[in-house]
């Protein structure tokens, strides 16, 4: 089975993605009529679009319990603000993304979130410098609810759907390889704390199963599960200072096979051909663990960041030497 999938290492994309999101600065616009609707907008991290936009959100307020938010995704994950990355939901790694999102307030405790997205398939990290791009679609159904247990602690819900086309959590074969599309059903949990006033905690945590009918080509995925957490710390020393830290694990596969069905005979006396069946287990050989540092500080004519960050198990290759990252960014205001 080493010749059907591949596995790698590629410490070079990895870092240069994460250095890109790193020395990004976050420099949004917001206009419009407060409480009514808003626009919100910032050029985007690589500018593959042809607006150059990497963020543009149409917010309509119908009241104060009740909203309608329109958004534009260059890259879903890579266009947060840097260090929330990690929290964000894994299952929705997507480019070029357009979402809908219906939210309401019935009252200071509780908040409700209903949204479909639709976008390009961004699984799979690609080489930039050699053009490589897998552009299946992709969509999702998601809903989430939080609710406020104290004036400092807050609950968040979450569940959906993610539909993926001739992909598997972003697995994708050519020819007679080519996979099917795939279904996802996704949940989540996680909390926001406060103990004191500038300290703040977040842990979450996502699972998924997935699922593909069974392909009458020669290869097929057996019942994928999959998950992935992270937990933040920071504490905002003043309104432009703020140092934190962070453990987290990205998606992982935890338990899920590739099935091949290869032709192995023929009869010669019919069409009737015969199968051997070959069973590879897609569990990595180990689990990705990131621990990182860091710190922001916001001048009137510059921004200073410092992240220091290790990478165990780097891409879960129990094989693969740590990553150590030490990464120190200006970026000047005029």
């Amino acid at each position: 089975t080493q010749g059907f999938i591949t596995q790698a290492h590629r410490t070079d994309e990895s870092f240069k993605r994460h250095f890109k999101s790193f020395m990004y600065r976050d420099r949004r616009t917001i206009t419009g009529v407060p409480d009514k609707m808003t626009f919100e907008f910032k050029p985007s991290l690589t500018n593959q679009n042809f607006l150059g936009m990497g963020v543009l959100d149409v917010n309509y307020h119908f009241n104060d319990k009740a909203s309608l938010l329109f958004s534009y995704r260059s890259n879903r994950l890579e266009e947060e603000k840097h260090f929330e990355k990690a929290l964000a939901n894994p299952f929705l790694d997507m480019r070029n993304s357009y979402s809908l999102t219906q939210s309401i307030h019935p009252n200071k405790r509780w908040t409700f979130k209903f949204g479909a997205t639709l976008g390009k398939n961004d699984f799979y990290e690609g080489d930039e410098d050699l053009d490589e791009e897998y552009n299946k679609s992709m969509k999702a159904f998601s809903s989430e609810v939080d609710y406020k247990l104290k004036r400092n602690f807050t609950l968040k819900f979450l569940g959906g759907l993610l539909s993926e086309k001739d992909a598997v959590l972003g697995m994708n074969g050519l020819g007679a390889l080519e996979t099917d599309n795939s279904k996802t059903y996704f949940a989540g949990a996680g909390i926001a704390y406060n103990p004191i006033p500038k300290l703040s905690l977040s842990a979450v945590y996502y699972y998924g199963r997935t699922e593909m009918p069974r392909s009458r080509g020669i290869v097929s995925f057996d019942r994928i599960a999959s998950d992935a957490f992270a937990l933040d710390a920071h504490y905002d020393f003043d309104d432009r200072q703020m140092g934190g830290i962070q453990f987290s694990s990205p998606l992982r596969i935890r338990k899920g096979s590739a099935i091949f069905n290869i032709p192995v005979a023929r009869d010669l006396h019919s069409d009737t051909i015969y199968y051997d069946q070959l069973k590879l287990r897609l569990k990595p050989s180990a689990r990705e663990y990131d621990f990182s540092l860091y710190y922001t500080k916001e001048e009137n004519y510059y921004d200073w960041r410092t992240e220091l960050m290790t990478r165990i198990h780097p891409d879960h290759m129990a094989d693969a030497k740590p990553d150590y990252r030490a990464l120190f960014g200006i970026s000047l205001k005029y």
